[in-house]
């Protein structure tokens, strides 16, 4: 890391005590402005994120200890923007989500470990749009009551959940 001109400029690198690095950010004039990498403990990367100008803005992707990817998002100046995606620990696909300005927007897709859907909504501006459908495991829709609040169980869709800070 350097200074210049009294500002951080540069790579900021933060160590462990064992001494493995535990972060790594670049900054430009006091600012996070380009790749930002989380590792833990033992060396493996957990999250990479790109910054500019102190904002998130690029995508944005969370890593298992294993290296399988577990959540992937894009920003735009902090908030989330497109296409948003979960994974099992498996790597298969847990949920698809789009954003529009840091809201719930087009549709939300909810799946089972065995990759058929458990959920369908669709969103609007972070409103929801009419009901969702829901799904057993081999498919079907589902009209039992029952079995529907159990899949909001399951995969909520609560917006501090889906951007818990990290």
């Amino acid at each position: 890391m350097n200074y210049k001109y009294g500002s951080i400029q540069g790579q900021l690198k933060e160590f462990y005590p064992n001494g493995k690095l535990q972060r790594r950010v670049d900054y430009k004039r006091n600012l996070k402005d380009g790749v930002f990498e989380y590792f833990d403990s033992d060396g493996k990367l957990l999250e990479k994120s790109n910054y500019k100008r102190d904002q998130l803005h690029g995508v944005r992707t969370f890593y298992a200890t294993t290296g399988n990817v577990i959540e992937t998002y894009i920003y735009v100046k902090d908030e989330p923007h497109g296409q948003a995606r979960m994974y099992y620990s498996s790597g298969h696909l847990k949920r698809e989500i789009s954003f529009l300005n840091g809201k719930l927007h087009n549709q939300l897709v909810d799946r089972y470990s065995n990759g058929r859907k458990a959920r369908s909504c669709n969103y609007n501006r972070g409103l929801k749009q009419g009901f969702c459908l829901y799904y057993d495991e081999k498919g079907q829709e589902l009209f039992h009551k029952d079995k529907q609040l159990e899949i909001d169980a399951i995969f909520p869709i609560d917006s501090n959940y889906l951007l818990q800070s990290r």
